[in-house]
């Protein structure tokens, strides 16, 4: 396993994530994944201080809603950093750390966004 870290240059820029192979079998198909594979990650999008907007490559949207309220996450003009181990990242058993201010925060499960019409 590699670390590698993964930085948010602005609140716009981000990472797309899919399926972990692993949990496709055991989780319905209209189910949003545990983890996801870094790679698939295009873009995030923080909503508020508990929200992130994960963007997947082929149009899928991931909500993370975070453990806690994530201080500054908002208005953090550099974005949030995470490291990904083993190529994935993991709903409820990682942490960001928000550039601006140095807060750690928890994420929380993924869960699937509803398509824009």
């Amino acid at each position: 396993m590699y670390s590698l870290a993964l930085t948010m240059a602005a609140a716009t820029l981000g990472f797309a994530l899919c399926a972990s192979p692993a949990l496709a079998d055991a989780a319905p198909a209209a189910a949003a994944p545990h983890c996801i594979n870094a790679i698939q990650i295009d873009h995030t999008q923080i909503i508020d201080d508990q929200t992130i907007l994960f963007h997947l490559r082929g149009g899928v949207t991931l909500r993370n809603t975070l453990q806690d309220k994530c201080v500054g996450l908002r208005m953090a003009s550099s974005g949030f950093t995470y490291v990904v181990r083993g190529e994935e990242v993991c709903g409820n058993l990682q942490s960001i750390r928000v550039n601006d201010n140095g807060a750690i925060c928890e994420l929380g499960p993924f869960t699937l966004e509803p398509p824009k019409p």
